[in-house]
């Protein structure tokens, strides 16, 4: 008997090695799947084509697109400075403010609107309306660095998250139709938005390069303007005379 019980042991002792013996050797065989780590996609962004959107020109009568190309506050304040500093429309812009908000409205790190100046105490970050014969044809700083051109390449580049995270804030603000027109519906009519006339160009602009970011996200616009020039005087007199008469054109 005690023979017996000695010899069941071995036996199962042998058929417990023989099976951890099979166990490692699947194991082994199995390693990859087993062992194998996680692998974690990155997000792909979309590829923005630099120059290959819709060309848009802007003038009085509104924008429009001519044809395709072959080939944490807002991050822009529209400061009011002196006459002597420029009679037209000036801006500021910092694709780099770190105070953007929901409200979408301008930081001290943009301009300082208190000491009426850029954020380092000059006026060395400010872009001005070109004007020649009349019309606006650039924008730019003074060392000639063109802002819509800048503000495109930084918000189809990615920088300017505030304005992608809030694109829906802007759907009832203009439309932007077809052929390239920026519109608003207004007292029961459709009206056409049309800077340097019925608009301020600096926030015609700006609405229009957020309206082409929701309809062209992957392709970039080539944006020329040409618009008559008005000083800021000039519209100032304006709205208030179509405040007057009960027909204030849309902001």
């Amino acid at each position: 008997m005690y023979i017996y019980t000695i010899k069941m042991m071995l036996y199962i002792g042998l058929f417990v090695l023989v099976m951890v013996i099979v166990g490692a050797v699947l194991v082994y065989l199995n390693k990859d799947k087993l062992f194998k780590k996680k692998v974690v996609k990155a997000k792909v962004l979309p590829v923005v084509k630099d120059d290959k959107g819709p060309v848009v020109n802007v003038t009085e009568d509104g924008s429009s697109i001519e044809e395709y190309m072959t080939g944490r506050e807002n991050y822009i304040a529209f400061p009011r400075v002196d006459e002597s500093v420029s009679p037209y429309f000036v801006y500021a812009y910092n694709p780099n403010d770190s105070n953007v908000g929901n409200s979408l409205m301008g930081s001290d790190e943009t301009w300082n609107s208190e000491t009426g100046t850029c954020p380092d105490g000059t006026l060395d970050c400010l872009y001005y309306e070109r004007v020649t014969d009349g019309r606006v044809t650039a924008i730019t700083d003074k060392d000639g660095k063109d802002l819509i051109k800048t503000f495109v390449d930084d918000l189809w580049g990615g920088k300017l998250t505030v304005y992608d995270e809030n694109m829906t804030f802007f759907d009832e603000a203009a439309q932007l139709n077809e052929g390239g027109q920026l519109t608003q519906d207004y007292d029961g009519e459709t009206i056409i938005i049309k800077p340097g006339v019925n608009a301020p160009p600096g926030q015609f602009l700006l609405m229009l390069m957020i309206k082409l970011k929701q309809k062209y996200p992957n392709n970039k616009p080539v944006i020329k303007i040409d618009m008559p020039a008005k000083t800021v005087t000039e519209f100032e007199e304006f709205f208030e005379a179509m405040n007057q008469q009960g027909n204030n054109p849309p902001p």
